[in-house]
């Protein structure tokens, strides 16, 4: 059971990092792929704080692509580690 723990510690941090980094980087795609394959459940549920978490996000990630002049259909490469 301590094993199991561990594994599901560490697959919390390792996505957390990426998030980071796709937040930190201005990758807007890669980020939400991994907000929806991880946390759909809460956003669709109808939670307040999650659908304003979300909006705020999109507005992030829409001023990052403009003040970095990025371009926003840019491919996520990524390695989905996470399940």
């Amino acid at each position: 059971m301590l094993m199991f723990l561990d594994a599901e510690f560490y697959a919390i941090i390792y996505l957390q990092d990426k998030m980071l980094e796709m937040y930190d980087h201005g990758r807007r795609k890669c980020f939400f792929d991994l907000w929806l394959e991880n946390f759909q459940h809460t956003v669709g549920s109808g939670d307040l704080t999650a659908e304003q978490l979300e909006f705020y996000l999109n507005v992030y990630f829409a001023i990052y692509a403009r003040k970095h002049r990025i371009d926003v259909s840019a491919h996520c490469y990524l390695t989905h580690g996470i399940s």
